[in-house]
């Protein structure tokens, strides 16, 4: 209904930053251009491709698969600890145990100096390799921004729908208020 009347009109299709049969995509200027806050048929033509989006199975399964397994990054990070601490040792130990700054002596029944009688100190610290995963990666930024844009859009619409005293209890506005509650509650879920 919407929809056909949405993808046959030349003017949109026109604006749009890609348009097909299925899919008409919109560039932040473009939304502005088209007025959407003073034209109630853009308003609801914007709604209603949100609430498709957001309804769709391919959004959810999207989401349902970031919320899962969310990217991650592995990092290297060299950081400075006692010898006295277990650590795993990498291919510069060695390098590090004959020439590393502040040494502390070894006792004479510590088991290193009776397996090698020359080895009278060892380093206070040493550097060793951590891995650490990161998830504040760009990848889940922006999911998150995208859906905070989502979320910013139902306020604002919310917010416009309601406008006035009397506005929300419109009955053309009745039912556009409780479908943008209704997703921004579960947009607010996802965020949650």
């Amino acid at each position: 209904m919407i929809a056909q009347e949405v993808f046959a009109s030349p003017s949109l299709t026109r604006r749009a930053y890609y348009a097909d049969n299925n899919c008409l995509i919109f560039c932040a200027e473009v939304r502005e251009a088209l007025d959407w806050r003073t034209n109630r048929a853009v308003l609801e033509q914007q709604l209603e491709f949100l609430r498709h989006t957001l309804e769709s199975s391919a959004f959810g399964g999207a989401v349902d698969q970031i919320l899962r397994s969310p990217h991650r990054r592995l990092e290297d990070e060299v950081e400075q600890r006692e010898m006295s601490r277990t650590f795993r040792s990498g291919k510069d130990l060695a390098r590090q145990i004959a020439c590393a700054g502040e040494r502390v002596a070894l006792q004479p029944t510590h088991p290193l100096r009776q397996a090698q009688p020359s080895l009278t100190s060892l380093p206070r610290r040493v550097s060793v390799s951590v891995r650490n995963d990161f998830l504040d990666t760009p990848e889940n930024r922006f999911a998150k921004m995208v859906l905070v844009e989502f979320r910013d859009f139902l306020a604002e619409v919310g917010v416009l729908l309601g406008r006035g005293g009397g506005d929300a209890a419109k009955p053309e506005n009745v039912r556009l208020v409780n479908e943008v509650d209704w997703l921004r509650t579960n947009l607010a879920r996802v965020l949650g």
